[in-house]
């Protein structure tokens, strides 16, 4: 598949993503200054996780003050993706919900990344695909008929611009429990490209 430009996947350079997940902390300034460092350090691009508290954790969870305090307001998330697409690096967003999809699309992210929690989430699933943009699935935890299932909602929408991220549910993995061979066992099982994230 082509993303930004690149083509990903077989016989391809491997493509470096920094993820600044929700390391930013709620801090606009933070989530500018971590991608500053993605591109001084050489990466390809830079994944954010877009999300709006209340549509991710329910209000009574323990740790929705958390997840409140590490969002970023939709004006901050604006000022974030127009600064950061400024350094010349390839826009992923890590998307939750529905206004946070629709956020991404204003600013033409290059590819979508759906989080492991929402694998067995084919409604979400298919609006994302239905923006046509790269679509990476993340595996972790998840059995590989849900992975199939993911993969043929994606396709339901006309998306073939797919591709699998192998990761282990915790943090940090060790070298040990990292489980590389089982790139092999998506690649052989579904012929997409595959991912792997560190942790």
């Amino acid at each position: 598949i082509s993303i930004a430009g690149r083509d990903v996947g077989e016989n391809a350079p491997a493509f470096v993503l920094a993820e600044v997940a929700s390391a930013h902390q709620g801090e606009a300034v933070q989530a500018l200054a971590l991608a500053k460092q993605a591109q001084a350090a050489g990466a390809d691009g830079v994944k954010f996780q877009l999300f709006r508290a209340g549509d991710l954790i329910a209000p009574n969870d323990p740790r929705y003050s958390t997840f409140e305090q590490i969002a970023l307001s939709l004006e901050d998330w604006d000022q974030v993706l127009s600064e950061s697409r400024a350094l010349g690096l390839a826009l992923f967003g890590e998307v939750f919900d529905r206004e946070s999809l629709t956020l991404a699309e204003r600013h033409e992210l290059a590819a979508y990344k759906i989080h492991s929690t929402d694998i067995e989430n084919p409604e979400f699933i298919r609006a994302v695909a239905a923006t046509g943009k790269p679509l990476l699935l993340a595996t972790g935890g998840s059995g590989l008929g849900a992975v199939e299932a993911a993969i043929e909602v994606a396709r339901t929408e006309g998306n073939e611009k797919l591709m699998l991220l192998h990761g282990v549910q915790n943090f940090p993995t060790r070298v040990e429990d990292s489980h590389l061979l089982f790139l092999s066992t998506l690649k052989s099982l579904f012929g997409l490209p595959v991912g792997f994230l560190d942790h």
